[in-house]
């Protein structure tokens, strides 16, 4: 993969394999599924691959998810871009605003520094 895409005046935009449903992240109380840890994963080197930058302030996500997914699925997109140091945390504080869209392509993130 490229060097991430630099929107002229807005943010980056992301490429990355979509995550598995939301059900099947973790197996019991709170261990990851091997599922979710082989997306971690895959998605993880997608995503290092584009060198993108670390936004450090409050933030607007965009993210277009494929095919028929449930709009819960994409909680894992965040934890993974805070764990790659993309951006600081996901908490209220700094995501300020999450749009999620349907898309007949691959699974993408644009993120927009406020």
């Amino acid at each position: 993969m490229a060097t991430a895409a630099r929107m002229p005046d807005r943010g980056i935009m992301l490429q990355m394999t979509a995550p598995p449903s939301t059900n099947q992240l973790y197996s019991g109380r709170r261990f990851k599924t091997s599922r979710y840890r082989a997306w971690i994963t895959e998605a993880g080197w997608e995503l290092k691959l584009q060198h993108p930058p670390t936004i450090v302030g409050p933030f607007e996500l965009t993210v277009w998810m494929p095919g028929q997914s449930d709009i819960d699925n994409v909680k894992a997109i965040p934890d993974l871009l805070k764990t790659l140091g993309v951006i600081v945390d996901d908490r209220r504080k700094y995501m300020r605003k999450l749009t999620v869209l349907p898309t007949d392509g691959p699974c993408r993130v644009e993120i927009v520094p406020l």
